[in-house]
C-alpha cells in the first residue's frame, strides 16, 4: 500500500502521489485540511500485547537466563557500515559491568519489529 492521507470529513485515503511538497492537492481545486499523515508498513502482524512476539521473548529469555541479574539494558542498532545491507540490524546487549554483547545480525524489517532503534529497554519493559 502506497503513503496515503486520510481525510477525517470523507473518510477515504489519498495517495500522497497526488500531492505536492506542501501538501497542496496536484487535483482538486477547493483546499482540504490534512489532520495525520501516516506511512502504512507491510507487517504480517502488529504486536499490541508488548513489544517482542512470543518467539521473541522466549529466545531472549532464554539467551539471558544464565547472566540476567547483570542485564543494564537491550539496544535495537542498525548497521551502518558499507560492507553490509543498510536493512541489517543487531541487538546490543549491555551488562552492568560495562561488558557488552552483540547478537547476530537480522532483516530490520523481519524481526524485532516492535522495538524501536536506539532506545534503551530494561528486561521489565520488554517482558523477560
Amino acid at each position: 500500500m502506497p503513503n496515503c492521507i486520510f481525510l477525517l470529513k470523507t473518510k477515504t485515503q489519498l495517495n500522497l502521489d497526488y500531492y505536492k511538497n506542501d501538501f497542496k492537492s496536484k487535483l482538486f481545486l477547493e483546499t482540504l485540511e490534512i489532520v495525520k499523515v501516516e506511512r502504512t508498513m507491510k507487517l504480517d502482524v502488529i504486536y499490541e500485547k508488548g513489544i517482542l512476539d512470543d518467539v521473541e521473548k522466549r529466545y531472549l529469555k532464554n539467551f539471558l537466563n544464565p547472566f540476567r541479574k547483570r542485564v543494564e539494558y537491550i539496544q535495537k542498532l542498525k548497521i551502518t557500515s558499507n560492507i553490509h545491507d543498510h536493512n541489517e540490524a543487531f541487538l546490543g546487549i549491555a551488562l552492568k559491568d560495562k561488558e557488552d554483547i552483540l547478537l547476530p545480525y537480522f532483516n530490520i524489517n523481519e524481526m524485532y519489529l516492535g522495538m524501536k532503534l536506539d532506545k534503551q529497554y530494561t528486561l521489565e519493559e520488554l517482558g523477560i
